[in-house]
């Protein structure tokens, strides 16, 4: 089993590089609802267990499960039909409520 704790190392200081370097892409506030969730179950959970647990129709849920994976913020392993996620960053980014904008630049006049 040393191998397996070997690549779970290579994997977390991976994921601390993606993070420092500004490569992980912010998560919608579904996103980091689904990402708490799957935290909760550090040995990993089914997708079942996933669907069960959250209201949304079933392609909205595949469509959160197939985006944070995409990010680079969970595992995920296909065991016969069902898919099993495990959380590869202890906390996930969210999306700003508002974009941040630069400040408002002065405009002097030159006639003045």
């Amino acid at each position: 089993n040393e191998v397996a704790s070997s690549g779970e190392d290579v994997m977390k200081n991976l994921m601390k590089e993606r993070i420092q370097n500004g490569e992980l892409k912010r998560l919608s506030n579904m996103e980091l609802q689904f990402m708490r969730f799957i935290r909760k179950h550090p040995e990993g959970v089914s997708s079942e267990t996933i669907y069960e647990h959250f209201p949304q129709p079933r392609g909205t849920k595949s469509t959160v499960l197939y985006n944070i994976s995409e990010k680079g913020y969970v595992e995920k392993v296909q065991q016969g039909l069902h898919h099993f996620y495990r959380a590869l960053v202890k906390e996930a980014y969210r999306q700003p409520q508002h974009p941040i904008l630069p400040p408002f630049s002065r405009r002097r006049n030159p006639s003045t």
